[in-house]
């Protein structure tokens, strides 16, 4: 019998277990309590940082913040620790030794990225303030959007959460909402804030700030998100990066 990973929860639709950020997660519980009074956003220099799947999205995502040591904006010192996050043993083996199967990052930016922890761990997501999602989005057989990895990366919640998967209009409140509120007990818009903002990664694209990965725009329903997520993203990279109209 095939050996699972114990938070792989995989569905019956066939699921690419290779793929590096496949993520699939049955349950990781947040204690964090319901309150009356609307959550804090973290704080941008000194937040914690979790990067959920590690894949062509993901892992540029997390080295970015990981080896940023200023903020390219107010030149303010960042003192930010990022956790990656991958259930793919093998995925994780290679990062470690300076490899990266999808060439999105070099083994330069790889150890440039100081402020980065690997681990396949879930309780290591409680130290988080903030989880930006990056798991795949495969089809089924019939063609069809297999939203399972994004349903299981949903079982917790942290103050904010990011997704950045590619997803079709109005799932973010119609899938993942739900299933936060469900499986922490907190609140939307109360106890946690969610967010959208598409992948700004162009596979194959050397060119950091060409205009196809530069291209961004980001969706909360408060301002205030917006503005954070906005000011977060660009505390890094200088990309021209812009609310949803």
């Amino acid at each position: 019998m095939e050996a699972h990973h114990p938070f792989d929860t995989r569905s019956s639709h066939p699921q690419p277990s290779a793929l590096p950020g496949a993520f699939f997660m049955n349950s990781i519980t947040q204690t964090t309590p319901v309150s009356s009074a609307p959550a804090a956003l973290p704080p941008l220099t000194t937040c914690t940082v979790a990067v959920i799947g590690l894949g062509y999205v993901g892992l540029p995502l997390a080295v970015e913040f990981a080896k940023a040591q200023q903020c390219v904006r107010s030149g303010a010192a960042l003192n930010r620790q990022v956790i990656g996050f991958d259930i793919n043993a093998q995925r994780l083996a290679e990062l470690r030794e300076g490899h990266d199967r999808t060439r999105e990052t070099n083994q330069q930016e790889l150890q440039a990225a100081t402020a980065l922890q690997l681990t396949s761990n879930p309780a290591q997501l409680a130290e988080a303030d903030v989880f930006i999602v990056t798991v795949p989005t495969p089809i089924d057989s019939c063609k069809r959007p297999d939203l399972t990895p994004l349903e299981k990366a949903s079982a917790s919640t942290t103050p904010v959460v990011i997704y950045e998967s590619t997803v079709y209009p109005g799932a973010t409140e119609e899938v993942c909402v739900p299933i936060l509120e469900r499986e922490s007990g907190l609140r939307f818009n109360t106890d946690f804030f969610c967010g959208y903002s598409p992948e700004r990664i162009n596979p194959g694209d050397t060119e950091p700030n060409s205009p196809q990965s530069s291209r961004s725009p980001v969706a909360a329903h408060q301002q205030q998100l917006i503005g954070w997520m906005l000011s977060m993203a660009q505390s890094s990279k200088p990309a021209p990066i812009r609310p949803r109209a």
